[in-house]
């Protein structure tokens, strides 16, 4: 199984549970919790529900939209350092400084949750509105040349999404994942012509932000990839266009306190058979399902809860009911590897359900599963209500039927207990600095009695 879908650098034994972890399947959303004790104070309406829904496109990055919504959800629920607002870290640096550290650097797709943290916490972070003004420069326009247009759902179409449609989801599509040759090292200008591009942003797939670029526009960001994509640095042509996240490095005071992501894995069939602990193939699946279940159950239970960050098979989303892992736990030839979060649980009809948070905001996959739960988001320019998904109940059988590993953020007691600690002195001097300007305030008032 390892040689299928990598051999993963930390995991925990499911012995190190202790056993008074709560493995029940009671009603937990981590959307509707607030960020701890200080920010119900000085800020309220912050949640996980305020992180907008994601839309990777047509584009292999799941794993950095999950590993980006980990560390931003670490980050405004256990962070060291509180940020006056919400700031949204950006999934394209999170890729491009992921391929960087793999020395991958041909295009930003396929990756591991875990090792994306991790290179995150090496070389800093970028926020989603710094990357969107540096796209916006690299287009040379007012408005960057994207229109907000809305999508079935009603969701704005953003600038980082876009920008992955026009360069990355066109070199995906060049190669072979939508039938070109596969080859993701270089892509020959000669070969792949400015005319072909120009067909494929005008495509009747593509979005009308894309469709409306003028011919101009979209020959200078064509020729701004193939530049460095001849050499086979897509990653190159991505950290030219975001100049803005170098100059903040080590800006953002979070990553050094963040701990190290975890991983959790079963373990291989031939593993656990050699150990005496399962004796044939359905001993071994009943109990990867129950020991992926009760972590997953576990995790969400914590007074401190983490997102549970998931790899597994994405084609479960659009067939509930079925299963892409074969007897032996390997994964077989349709099952669209995918990556996720999972922010909740709860009991239906006597089964178990996850809350799922998921990068492709599918109205279908709503309608196919348990349910799906929205935000309701103005768009500040023209007043305008729509609904945005941000939430699908799934199965929680279906999704241990098609589970590869886990990931997720969580400290040592020590460290948390550190981290608690801190929280309490800073919730003492804001506190105090409160009580300071109430009697100041009154005080002012009197004098002017």
């Amino acid at each position: 199984m390892k040689s299928l879908i990598w051999i993963f650098l930390f995991s925990i034994p499911f012995s190190l549970l202790i056993a008074e972890d709560d493995t029940h399947c009671k009603y937990r959303n981590l959307m509707e919790d607030n960020w701890l004790k200080l920010r119900n104070q000085v800020r309220t309406t912050d949640r996980f529900v305020d992180m907008p829904a994601y839309d990777q496109g047509r584009t292999g990055t799941c794993y950095a939209f999950a590993a980006m919504q980990l560390v931003d959800y670490w980050r405004q629920s256990r962070g060291f350092m509180p940020e006056p607002r919400l700031t949204l870290a950006s999934p394209i640096h999170m890729a491009m400084v992921y391929k960087s550290a793999q020395q991958e650097l041909g295009d930003l797709d396929g990756g591991l949750i875990f090792d994306a943290v991790l290179a995150l916490r090496k070389h800093g972070l970028c926020p989603k509105n710094i990357v969107n003004r540096d796209l916006r420069d690299f287009i040379g326009k007012e408005l960057g040349g994207f229109k907000e247009t809305g999508d079935e759902t009603g969701a704005m179409i953003e600038e980082d999404i876009v920008f992955t449609e026009l360069t990355q989801g066109f070199i995906v599509q060049q190669t072979g994942t939508y039938g070109g040759d596969g080859n993701y090292n270089t892509l020959d200008p000669k070969a792949v012509t400015f005319q072909q591009y120009l067909s494929y942003t005008k495509s009747k797939s593509q979005r009308p932000s894309i469709r409306k670029m003028d011919e101009k526009t979209l020959r200078r960001i064509y020729d701004a990839f193939m530049k460095y994509f001849a050499e086979g640095n897509y990653v190159g042509f991505v950290n030219n266009v975001l100049k803005s996240c170098d100059k903040r490095k080590g800006k953002i005071s979070l990553m050094d306190n963040m701990p190290k992501p975890r991983d959790f894995e079963v373990g291989d069939y031939e593993d656990l058979i050699n150990k005496g602990m399962v004796s044939n193939t359905k001993e071994y699946m009943s109990y990867r399902k129950n020991q992926y279940g009760e972590m997953i159950r576990s995790l969400l239970n914590r007074q401190n809860a983490p997102a549970v960050g998931i790899a597994y098979c994405s084609s479960v989303l659009e067939s509930p009911g079925t299963s892409q892992l074969s007897a032996k736990g390997d994964i077989k030839k349709d099952c669209g590897g995918h990556a996720s979060i999972i922010v909740g649980k709860r009991e239906n009809k006597g089964r178990c359900e996850y809350l799922l948070k998921n990068s492709w905001n599918s109205p279908e996959i709503c309608r196919v599963q348990h349910g799906c739960i929205y935000r309701e988001v103005k768009n500040p320019k023209t007043g305008e209500s729509y609904k945005e998904e941000v939430g699908t109940w799934v199965s929680e059988d279906d999704i241990l039927n098609n589970l590869w590993f886990i990931s997720y953020i969580f400290p040592e007691s020590r460290k948390e207990k550190e981290i608690e600690e801190r929280w309490k002195r800073i919730e003492q001097k804001y506190i105090q600095a409160t009580e300071y300007f109430i009697k100041d305030l009154q005080k002012r008032r009197n004098q002017r009695r």
